[in-house]
């Protein structure tokens, strides 16, 4: 969604969801390269240390339960169920919106899109890192521009989306670079 921090909290339970007593927090920025993998990682190890040093406190009798305050339910954003084609990219949205999309679902389950080639079945890519590019993309959403060797960008509503890493059906994660040096009539294909 774009945010910029997010972070683990330590509660005590009770016999309603997320609304037990705060005993510790810690906050953890989210950098403009992290991913759902990253950030996972980053947020287990906050989390260890938060767990130790709430034990601590616990056993040395300071730490100070704060009760969470009444949210409005409307406030709350919800962590919705994914399914197969809430991963699926609308190459209509702003690439800003794309790319928060391929980093929230990587490495697990992935964006994805079907690259449609000219006579043939079109195929299903995973992206995994890709960068949005703000411009006057001057061509329709979905359709591809390549340098042919190292750049691959997918147009949409405001700008271009450059992927970096992806992996398309029955074939390995790969970069951009190594997808190119063995396909070269990308630019006749169009993502949709």
């Amino acid at each position: 969604n774009g945010e910029t921090e997010t972070g683990v909290t330590t509660f005590l339970l009770n016999r309603e969801i997320d609304k037990g007593a705060v005993l510790c927090q810690t906050r953890v920025p989210i950098g403009p390269d992290d991913d759902a993998g990253t950030l996972h990682d980053r947020l287990m190890e906050a989390g260890t240390e938060l767990v130790v040093e709430t034990i601590g406190k616990i056993a040395q009798g300071t730490v100070t339960a704060v009760e969470q305050p009444t949210v409005d339910p409307e406030c709350l954003k919800g962590a919705p169920k994914i399914f197969k084609e809430t991963c699926r990219i609308d190459w209509r949205q702003p690439a800003a919106r794309i790319c928060n999309l391929i980093r929230g679902l990587s490495p697990y389950p992935a964006a994805w899109s079907e690259l449609s080639r000219p006579d043939a079945v079109p195929v299903g890519v995973k992206i995994f890192r890709a960068k949005a590019e703000a411009c006057r993309p001057g061509k329709a959403p979905g359709a591809i521009v390549t340098d042919g060797r190292s750049e691959i960008k997918v147009a949409c509503a405001d700008g271009y989306v450059q992927i970096e890493e992806l992996q398309i059906a029955g074939r390995r994660r790969m970069t951009t670079e190594e997808l190119l040096r063995g396909f070269k009539e990308i630019e006749s294909c169009t993502f949709r």
